[in-house]
């Protein structure tokens, strides 16, 4: 488990044990869903600046044509690792947390999902259920700073000479992936935008869960 910092904002991040859940039965559901319709739910109905996404994304979706996934193995997992990971921020009052399982997306050749960002909620979490880092793009976080544009231009020395690669060095980028691997579990705040590059070549399906935490 660790916690770095991407823009100044906190990120924390650690591994599932896939044993510690049904990941086959999960992954295995998941998939079927996507031979059904390898766009269930693209956005493109809801997006009204004309920047679409393809996926296959659960979301708000009751449609009996699909398989209802089981999460219930995953939840006590989720709770207890929410729980060591916030621990590791400075909180000034003591805290609960809610969670919700919003959504899967299973992602493959020609998919991607477009910027947006989660602000009814605290934090985001992320799990990577199915990854290959050989041939799946990492979710790129969008810097909202407002020096992110020309901070490179302005901040010559600092841009030159600092390693822009690491989330230390992250706040002089306008754009910055994390690196992750399958099984990997990140949490971040709710209103960084993100997105997910399109994949034009991918032999495998990409699969992560996403996840809305409330602090009470």
């Amino acid at each position: 488990m660790s916690t770095e910092y991407l823009f100044g904002l906190p990120v924390l991040k650690t591994k599932i044990d896939p044993s510690e859940y049904n990941k086959e039965v999960i992954v295995k559901d998941i998939l079927e869903n996507y031979e059904k319709d390898s766009t269930r739910n693209a956005w493109e109905k809801y997006d009204a600046i004309n920047v679409k996404s393809r996926l296959h994304h659960s979301f708000n979706d009751p449609d009996p044509k699909f398989k209802r996934i089981d999460y219930s193995d995953l939840v006590p997992v989720y709770e207890q690792k929410i729980a060591k990971q916030l621990e590791t921020l400075q909180w000034k009052n003591s805290f609960s947390f809610e969670f919700t399982i919003e959504n899967y997306t299973c992602i493959k050749e020609n998919h991607y999902m477009r910027e947006h960002a989660h602000p009814w909620t605290d934090f985001t979490a992320v799990h990577y259920v199915k990854f290959d880092p050989k041939q799946h793009f990492s979710t790129v976080y969008v810097n909202t700073h407002d020096y992110a544009d020309y901070a490179k231009d302005l901040a010559v020395g600092s841009y030159n000479n600092l390693d822009t690669s690491t989330t230390a060095g992250s706040y002089m980028n306008s754009h910055y992936s994390l690196n992750t691997d399958e099984d990997d579990f990140v949490i971040t705040p709710s209103f960084v935008k993100h997105s997910v590059p399109y994949h034009e070549k991918c032999s495998d399906h990409r699969i992560t869960i996403a996840l809305n935490i409330i602090i009470k």
